[in-house]
């Protein structure tokens, strides 16, 4: 349901439109060594939340360090930035007693709110775990030309080639996730939708497929369906992971070692479970604040 109305949200609005009654902050961390902080999650919080509750509007910041928060309802907030289990308060100190308010005025941008960020605060990439069987394919070269291919719609038309090339091919999943990859950067929530689904149907077994798929869907801006389909396959691979731990280990590993690389992938699996439902909660949150009035 909140998926829809979002949606509905988005049509009204335009993508990447701004909210009426809503704002920017815009910045640039760094690190203590004074270099980009890229890959640190940035977010709005109400002044009046202890609890950090009401994070608004979550970005990361890109190569250089910038960040953008949009569509944040006017009103007072602290930024913060960091981990999802270990957010800082900015500008102005770490913490709620010393960090410096942000007026965010409607139709406004705040911009310049830079501060800088201890080590460690970049989030981290999902954990890919190898599998115990590896294997090759005649068609690692077809497979090899179109994962380099920059061109989406190049790469589209070789994937099709490939598809009824090599319909049993073990790469077909990774072909797959090669596009729907190529289609999430450019934020086309259909077609990522449309490839990702076929990598779970190629892969139905993989939790690290499941994994990767789900947190494709979750980062997409224009949210519609596919952020129910994002838990689902985050949940799914929760499922298949904890089921790793009744299953016989295949010849080659040994028992501890193999439930060792089942007990790594049940924590990267729950991992990212709780990330896709903090931004579900993000999302549902933004989605009342359009209809919430204005904040002091």
């Amino acid at each position: 349901m909140i998926a829809l109305l979002l949606a509905a949200a988005m049509a009204v609005q335009g993508p990447g439109a701004l909210q009426p009654g809503t704002g920017i902050v815009t910045g640039v961390l760094k690190t203590a060594d004074g270099k980009p902080a890229a890959g640190v999650r940035v977010g709005a919080v109400d002044i009046d939340d202890p609890s950090a509750s009401s994070l608004l509007s979550v970005t990361q910041t890109d190569a250089s360090g910038r960040y953008r928060l949009i569509n944040v309802p006017a009103g007072n907030y602290f930024i913060v930035a960091g981990r999802l289990n270990d957010l800082k308060y900015y500008p102005s100190g770490a913490d709620r007693t010393s960090a410096a308010e942000i007026k965010v005025e409607a139709a406004r941008t705040r911009a310049d709110v830079n501060f800088t960020v201890p080590t460690g605060s970049e989030r981290p990439p999902p954990r890919v775990l190898p599998s115990f069987a590896q294997q090759t394919s005649p068609d690692e070269g077809a497979y090899q030309q179109l994962a380099a291919e920059k061109s989406v719609e190049r790469k589209a038309q070789l994937i099709a080639q490939f598809e009824k090339t090599y319909p049993r091919s073990p790469r077909l999943s990774d072909a797959y996730l090669s596009l729907m990859t190529a289609y999430a950067a450019r934020n086309d929530a259909p077609r990522t939708v449309e490839f990702g689904d076929k990598v779970i149907k190629s892969a139905p077994s993989s939790i690290t497929l499941h994994i990767q798929v789900s947190r494709s869907y979750a980062s997409l801006r224009a949210q519609t369906i596919q952020m129910d389909r994002a838990l689902a396959y985050a949940e799914k691979a929760v499922s298949l992971a904890r089921g790793l731990r009744s299953q016989a280990p295949p010849t080659g590993p040994t028992s501890a070692a193999w439930q060792n690389w089942a007990d790594a992938m049940i924590a990267s699996a729950q991992e990212n479970l709780a990330w896709v439902q903090q931004v579900e909660a993000w999302q549902r949150r933004s989605l009342f604040s359009l209809v919430a009035p204005n904040r002091r």
